[in-house]
């Protein structure tokens, strides 16, 4: 059983857009590439944006990723901080 949450697509033609409900899978996938988020809001429409480094003694960058409502990331997008 998943603990990802967010809007059904039941007519299947409709774009289904993730909730604030999908910030879960959006950590796990920084963790999955060895960063830790030290921030993270949820701006509406799918998209979430936020602040990571990596772990150990890494460069910070700020992130943006976009979910559906499987809590699948469909986009996602970084920019070191210099």
């Amino acid at each position: 059983r998943s603990d990802r949450k967010g809007r059904s697509d039941r007519k299947g033609t409709e774009k289904c857009i993730g909730t604030e409900q999908c910030e879960l899978a959006v950590i796990q996938r920084l963790q999955s590439t060895g960063s830790m988020h030290l921030g993270i809001q949820y701006e509406g429409n799918g998209v979430f944006t936020g602040y990571a480094t990596k772990y150990g003694s890494g460069p910070t960058f700020k992130w943006s990723m976009k979910t559906d409502c499987n809590c699948e990331i469909i986009n996602a997008s970084t920019d070191l901080i210099k």
